[in-house]
């Protein structure tokens, strides 16, 4: 077989692996050239990993670091490439790339398996254009993982031929435990497709005993992947699912919730020409009816009526918790041009939709995406740094403050070790650098946050505004005076939880000297002191 041959034959397995080498590439461009370090809960995953790494190192088995986030699968990804590449934030970018080719083989595998290879690529590449998976592709957050793990265990699921083939039960059974160790959520977008398919299973087959025997072994792969977390964690696992049954005092009816996924949809994940086109394509999921589009359709539908009809409203509250629809979304659309392939508006559309994608892709890189939107969104607007936590990285960002500059800075003055430091603001650049730093050392730095992750008490070295902390800290830093006028919105530094630190830090004020001083994006000067006695530094207690 001649190499045109060859050539023409892979030409979408070709494609595909171009389009991970453009993704890899533009990923590799914007961190290039961005400098904001992983934020909150984000921060901690990665502190988590570089700390089970260290373990590793030691030769002891690694234990997830710190309580009551999230099952510990990313973080035991992540932990590989800390310890083959390194710990630096932007190599652990690497981590999404490893479930980025399950979401590849997995969403091209099941679109091939349903319609044709040429709507699996255009699916993958619909997929990859939507701002959502662009942005998230290039944070540390279990979402994506999610989104990537799920659609690839439909692929085994459906490949195991209604459970008649052994060898992709065991394997969907082994790929739905790591979900689970993933997200305990994760059971929302999961659960109901996969009981669907094997009651219909059950349904069709005439050995019924073996379905039976097949799905138990199924279910056990699961439990025993994934129970061992869940059993050590129960308590924390039974309050994530309490929420979903008990009301709140700020309820929400769902037709509201209902709303809030629309304009998430519209104005964020898809962008409007995409929304308006799978809004058409959806009813093509179940005209003329196929088990296996219907299956892929309740992936759309479940999640979405779950939260709605919920007290818990937080999957509304986010555009990542939204990330795994994608893929199926992508199939919705898809699914559609097949449908009208045949005539001759299908190829045009098909051609429509590639050059589509790739505007979409150029104007997002480009920071225009209000191009393509219904409305403004309300973080379009939103200069603060936290904005791209709700959207995703969709270009460089720069900040102005740079941590590493204030830890030189203690460093050099430290008058003993550990260095012990109170972050006396909620700022969560400098708190996420100090977090991962701390990780990678934790008897040199003892780190008191008296913000955002401190108030949620989900490290053991925080306290929330205790003034005795003062004590036991050579350092701190805290929010100075406003002087430059800036477009920026002004972060929360969220001061007025820490009233009893900050009071008396303006009593013992004499006390400490100033090291550095940097200005805020937001305008606002963001000043370290050290403590002194005896107009010399005084030696840490901490």
């Amino acid at each position: 077989m001649g190499i045109n041959a060859v050539l023409i034959k892979k030409k979408w397995t070709i494609g595909l692996i171009a389009l991970f080498v453009v993704i890899v590439a533009l990923n590799t461009y914007i961190l290039h050239n961005d400098n904001l370090y992983p934020r909150y809960d984000s921060s901690l995953f990665v502190a988590s990993s570089i700390n089970m790494a260290q373990q590793v190192k030691n030769g002891h088995v690694p234990v997830p670091h710190g309580k009551h986030l999230n099952p510990p699968l990313y973080e035991y990804v992540m932990m590989l490439i800390v310890l083959f590449f390194g710990s630096h934030v932007d190599i652990l970018v690497c981590t999404n790339y490893i479930f980025t080719i399950f979401l590849f083989v997995g969403l091209y595998r099941v679109v091939r398996y349903i319609l044709s290879k040429r709507m699996g690529f255009l699916a993958v590449c619909i997929c990859l254009s939507m701002p959502v998976v662009i942005g998230h592709s290039r944070l540390l957050w279990h979402e994506y993982a999610l989104m990537c793990m799920n659609i690839f265990s439909i692929y085994l699921l459906f490949k195991s031929k209604y459970l008649t083939r052994f060898k992709y039960v065991f394997l969907t059974g082994c790929f739905v435990g790591g979900i689970m160790l993933l997200k305990v959520s994760a059971v929302i977008y999961i659960a109901i497709p996969m009981l669907l398919y094997c009651i219909k299973a059950f349904h069709i087959s005439k050995n019924k005993g073996m379905i039976v025997r097949r799905a138990i072994i199924f279910m056990l792969l699961v439990f025993t992947i994934a129970a061992w977390w869940y059993i050590a964690n129960y308590e924390y696992v039974l309050s994530r699912y309490k929420v979903f049954l008990t009301l709140e005092e700020d309820y929400v009816t769902p037709l509201q919730c209902l709303r809030w996924a629309y304009a998430k949809l519209c104005n964020q994940c898809l962008l409007l020409p995409l929304f308006i086109i799978f809004l058409a394509s959806f009813p093509f999921l179940f005209i003329p009816f196929k088990f296996e589009k219907a299956i892929l359709g309740s992936c759309i539908v479940v999640p979405i009526i779950v939260h709605a009809f919920s007290s818990y409203k937080l999957g509304f509250d986010s555009v990542r918790y939204f990330l795994p629809l994608m893929p199926f979304i992508a199939f919705s659309i898809v699914n559609f041009v097949f449908f009208v392939w045949d005539n001759k508006h299908g190829r045009f559309l098909y051609m429509a939709l590639i050059i589509l994608c790739s505007l979409q892709i150029s104007l997002v890189h480009r920071g225009h995406v209000s191009a393509l939107q219904f409305q403004d969104s309300v973080l379009d607007h939103q200069c603060d740094f936290d904005a791209v936590v709700e959207k995703g990285k969709l270009t460089p960002q720069r900040h102005f403050i740079r941590p590493r500059l204030f830890l030189e800075a203690m460093k050099k003055a430290t008058t003993g070790q550990p260095i012990t430091i109170i972050l006396a603001l909620n700022h969560p650049q400098l708190e996420s650098y100090f977090i991962i730093e701390k990780s990678k050392d934790p008897n040199k730095i003892i780190l008191t946050s008296a913000a955002l992750l401190a108030s949620i008490n989900r490290s053991t070295d925080m306290k929330t505004d205790d003034p005795t902390s003062l004590d036991r800290h050579e350092f701190i830093i805290v929010l100075g005076n406003k002087v430059k006028e800036t477009d920026d919105v002004a972060p929360s530094f969220a001061t007025e939880w820490i009233p009893n630190i900050m009071s008396e830090f303006e009593k013992r004020k004499k006390n400490y000297r100033e090291l550095m001083r940097e200005i805020d994006n937001s305008g606002y000067e963001i000043i370290l002191y050290q403590k002194i006695r005896d107009g010399k530094p005084a030696m840490s207690t901490g």
